[in-house]
């Protein structure tokens, strides 16, 4: 044994209770999957996210600069017969998504302001901020199963399962 112990050190300490190179290196291992694992995951969904971005941007403006153009090239998919009709439901559902922007729009108006004036009463720091989150409508519920809107730190609980000297 060491003649004079460091205080961090247990008082029976042995060879024995050292973890072996080998488990060590099996630890080591387990974990550096999991993290490369879990990097590849978030950085192909950071990129598929971009890519879709782009893709959504790219489109909106080609069918902003000239949506007539496209309309009518949309219409030629269809036989003869049926571009007139094929043309009334197009607009139908044009005047149908104007509408429901406009609601939803609205709606998330008074959200955010009533959200803002509750929040400055209760004196909450970043009232406009948090409005504004609240305001925003989102396809997953709060807490659902397919939120992934969660506390990020979870994701490192496999570096609880390292040995470690107390």
């Amino acid at each position: 044994m060491l003649a004079d112990p460091p205080r961090w050190l247990p008082n029976q300490f042995s060879i024995t209770d050292i973890p072996q190179f080998s488990d060590l290196l099996q630890q080591a291992t387990t974990l550096g999957s999991q993290v490369f694992g879990n990097f590849f995951s978030f950085f192909s969904g950071s990129i598929t996210i971009v890519l879709q971005l782009l893709l959504l941007l790219v489109l909106s403006i080609m069918l902003l600069s000239d949506p007539l153009s496209y309309r009518k090239l949309l219409l030629r998919l269809f036989p003869s017969g049926y571009r007139r009709r094929a043309d009334e439901i197009m607009t139908k559902c044009e005047v149908a998504l104007l509408c429901w922007l406009g609601g939803v729009s609205i709606s998330s108006l008074f959200v955010a302001i009533f959200c803002f004036v509750g929040l400055v009463i209760l004196q909450v720091p970043y009232p406009f901020a948090n409005a504004i989150k609240f305001s925003l409508r989102r396809p997953v519920g709060s807490g659902g199963p397919n939120d992934f809107d969660v506390y990020g730190a979870q994701q490192h609980a496999p570096l609880l399962d390292l040995l470690a000297l107390e």
